[in-house]
């Protein structure tokens, strides 16, 4: 409200966050924890605090809270604060080939560019692979 002084604004604003996790895009992947997070305040308007990481073969994970040397890789979770789960999917969905020049962080949205598909492509040959041996299996 205009009675409202700055500071208790952002107070209340504060009060309705919550710790969310997020997949993070494609897109991040090589960029240091600093880049990342930078991007994501600036550019989505999220707050990233921590990025739990898994091994190769999946089994292990390690969460690491602002970990300044740690470059981001693929299948990284990402820990936000924010308003709503809703916000934090920009991070999925941010895209450096659709998004680059987006100043309005609401229009970020899921993209329908050649990575997505190549990335939907790799989801799919998995699927089917992983389909063709429980046939195998079970025949």
């Amino acid at each position: 409200s205009p009675d409202t002084q700055a500071w208790q604004n952002d107070y209340l604003q504060g009060t309705g966050c919550e710790m969310y996790t997020e997949a993070l895009s494609p897109s991040f992947i090589g960029m240091t924890f600093p880049q990342a997070s930078e991007l994501c305040f600036i550019k989505l308007k999220l707050l990233l605090l921590a990025i739990e990481s898994k091994t190769e073969d999946g089994n292990d994970s390690k969460i690491s809270i602002n970990p300044r040397g740690a470059k981001i890789q693929a299948n990284t979770t990402g820990f936000f604060i924010a308003q709503s789960a809703d916000e934090v999917k920009r991070a999925w969905f941010y895209c450096k080939a659709c998004h680059v020049d987006v100043r309005d962080e609401t229009l970020i949205k899921k993209c329908k560019c050649k990575n997505l598909a190549t990335f939907r492509k790799g989801v799919r040959a998995v699927q089917a692979v992983g389909r063709a041996s429980e046939y195998l299996f079970f025949n």
